[in-house]
C-alpha cells in the first residue's frame, strides 16, 4: 500500500510513516471526526503466504472485537479497525513520549524500574483477567507518553496474525513474539498462557537494571536454545550491588519451567510492589488484581483524598497560637446545658423508632425469596428448576445432583462451589474467556487438573458451562461441563 501519506483511509488523513516492522506499518493520521491524530496499523499483505491471509483476516475481525474492549488507563487504546484494498488496519491511540526501548542505552536504577514497570505489570494483570494473552512484552511495545506514563502497546497482535507457517521459528524465521524475549515454551511453539507475559516482562526488568539481555547469539533459534538450555546469568554479574531480592524477583519470573514462575501476573505485580522502589498504592483492578504505582507516572489520574495528620493539627489560621490549657479571649467559655437534654431526647426518639421499624419488618417479610438471575445480554441462562433432582453416584461415594438444565447438554452434576476436575483422559480442555466457544481460549487444561466453581451455569453451544478457579495456578475462565460422543463429561465432580 505504497504512497498513502497525504490520501485517507476511510475517514483518516495518513499524514507520515512511523515505522515499519516485519508485520505491520504503522502510520500518523489525522481523524477529523474527533479531531485528534491517531496511529494506523496496517497489515502487510506481503508479510504472509498468500493462501492463509483470508485465514488471516478472518481471525483478525474476530480477534480486533475482543481487543477493542480492553480498557485500562496503561494499555494504549484501540478505537477503530477496518480492511481497505484487500488488507486490514487497526486504529489506535496516538503516543508521541517515545517508548522504553529509548531509554535502555545505560544501565537504570532498580528502584526507577521497578517504578516503571509496576503499571505495566498491573496492565498485563487486568487482560489476563479478560482473557487476552500479549505475547510479545518487550520495550519498544511500551511506549511513554509525555508526562513519562509506560502505555502497553499491540497487545495480542502476534497470536492475531498467528499462521502455521509463524508457530515456531522453525518455519518461515519469523516467530509468533520477539526471541530475545519469548518465554521457552513460547520458542518451541506449544501450548501457551499467560505466563508467557511473566517471562518476557521478567526479561525487561533484567535489561532495564544490567544494561544486557540475558540471553543473546547469531540466529533467532539459537536464541531460543538459551531460553530452554542456558542458566540465566547472575544480574549481580553487571550490577554487584544489586539486592539480593531484586535478584531473586527476576530469577522467579524467569524460571524456564512455567510452574516455578509468579502463578499469575497479579503475584509478580505484587512481589515488584513489595521492593522498596514500587511501594505507592494504586486503585484495585478488575479481577481482583491490585498495584501500586509512581505518581510521576500518572497511572491513576484521581486524588488522594486522604487526610494528613499535618493537617489536622494545624491550628486554626484564624485564631492566635495559645499555650496548652490556656483560656481563649474573655476567658473559659461555659457550655450551655439545654442541648445536651434536646440531644438525649433525639436519640431516645430515634432508637424507639428503630427498634419498631426492625419488628414489624422481621413480621412483614417473607421467610424465604428467590434472587432473579442477572442475564448475560447474548447468553441464555441456565437456570435451576424446583424439581427434585436425582442423585448420581460416582465410584468412590461421592455423591452430587444430576439436572438437565440446558437444551442439548448431557444432564448437569457441577454445582457452584463443589470441587471439580479434567475427567476425560484423551485430551486436554479448553479454560476460555467466555461461556461458549466463540470466547478466546486462555489455556489449555490437562487430565486430572483441578478447579473450584465460582460461577454459572450458563448455556452455550449444547453444553453447560461453568466458571472456574484453578486450584493451582489460580486461572479463572469458562469450561464445559461436557460433553461429545468420546467423552460424556469434560468434568466431574469430587478429585481425581
Amino acid at each position: 500500500m505504497a504512497g498513502l501519506i497525504g490520501h485517507s483511509l476511510g475517514r483518516y488523513q495518513i499524514l507520515e510513516r512511523l515505522g515499519e516492522g516485519g508485520m505491520a506499518t504503522v502510520y500518523r493520521a489525522r481523524d477529523p471526526q474527533a479531531e485528534r491524530d491517531v496511529a494506523v496499523k496496517i497489515i502487510r499483505r506481503s508479510a504472509f503466504p498468500a493462501e492463509q491471509f483470508d485465514r488471516i483476516l478472518h481471525r483478525f475481525r474476530r480477534e480486533a472485537r475482543a481487543l477493542r474492549r480492553l480498557s485500562h488507563p496503561g494499555i494504549v487504546a484501540i478505537l477503530d479497525h477496518g480492511e481497505h484494498a484487500g488488507t486490514a488496519y487497526l486504529v489506535l491511540e496516538y503516543v508521541p513520549g517515545g517508548t522504553v526501548k529509548d531509554r535502555l542505552d545505560e544501565p537504570m536504577p532498580w528502584q526507577e524500574a521497578v517504578r516503571l514497570l509496576l503499571p505495566v505489570a498491573q496492565a498485563l494483570a487486568y487482560a489476563h483477567s479478560q482473557g487476552i494473552i500479549h505475547r510479545d512484552v518487550k520495550p519498544s511495545n511500551i511506549l511513554l507518553n509525555e508526562t513519562g506514563q509506560p502505555l502497553l502497546t499491540d497487545f495480542g497482535i502476534a497470536k492475531l496474525l498467528e499462521t502455521e507457517a509463524t508457530q515456531t521459528l522453525t518455519g518461515t524465521g519469523m516467530g509468533v513474539g520477539t526471541p530475545e524475549y519469548m518465554a521457552p515454551e513460547q520458542g518451541l511453539g506449544g501450548e501457551i498462557d499467560s505466563r508467557v507475559d511473566i517471562y518476557s516482562l521478567g526479561i525487561v526488568f533484567y535489561e532495564l537494571v544490567t544494561g544486557h539481555r540475558p540471553f543473546t547469539a547469531d540466529t533467532p533459534m539459537a536464541v531460543i536454545v538459551k531460553h530452554i538450555n542456558t542458566p540465566l546469568p547472575s544480574p549481580r554479574r553487571f550490577i554487584p550491588e544489586l539486592p539480593e531480592k531484586v535478584e531473586a524477583v527476576m530469577r522467579q519470573a524467569l524460571a524456564k519451567n512455567p510452574a516455578e514462575r509468579y502463578p499469575s501476573m497479579g503475584a509478580f505485580a505484587l512481589a515488584l510492589e513489595g521492593l522498596p522502589g514500587g511501594r505507592k498504592r494504586t486503585a484495585a483492578r478488575a479481577g481482583g488484581e491490585t498495584g501500586r504505582a509512581p505518581e510521576t507516572f500518572g497511572t491513576l489520574h484521581q486524588e488522594d483524598t486522604r487526610l494528613t495528620r499535618v493537617q489536622e493539627a494545624l491550628p486554626d489560621p484564624g485564631e492566635p497560637e495559645r499555650a496548652p490549657g490556656t483560656p481563649g479571649p474573655g476567658g473559659p467559655a461555659r457550655r450551655p446545658w439545654w442541648p445536651w437534654l434536646l440531644g438525649g431526647a433525639l436519640l431516645a426518639g430515634l432508637g424507639c423508632i428503630m427498634v419498631a421499624a426492625l419488628v414489624g419488618g422481621s413480621l412483614m417479610l417473607p421467610r424465604s425469596a428467590s434472587r432473579p438471575t442477572a442475564a448475560r445480554p447474548g447468553v441464555p441462562t441456565a437456570t435451576s428448576t424446583t424439581a427434585s433432582r436425582p442423585t448420581a453416584t460416582r465410584s468412590g461415594g461421592n455423591t452430587t445432583t444430576a439436572q438437565t438444565t440446558c437444551p442439548g447438554a448431557p444432564p448437569q452434576r457441577i454445582e457452584v462451589g463443589d470441587h471439580i476436575y479434567v475427567c476425560t483422559q484423551s485430551d486436554t480442555v479448553a479454560m476460555r474467556s467466555g461461556p461458549g466457544r466463540a470466547f478466546a481460549i486462555i489455556h489449555r487444561m490437562q487430565p486430572d487438573a483441578e478447579f473450584e466453581v465460582i460461577g454459572g451455569p450458563e448455556c452455550g453451544d449444547d453444553w453447560t458451562w461453568w466458571e472456574v478457579r484453578s486450584t493451582t495456578s489460580g486461572y479463572t475462565g469458562w469450561m464445559a461441563e461436557g460433553g461429545d460422543s468420546v467423552d460424556p463429561y469434560f468434568l466431574c465432580p469430587g478429585y481425581p
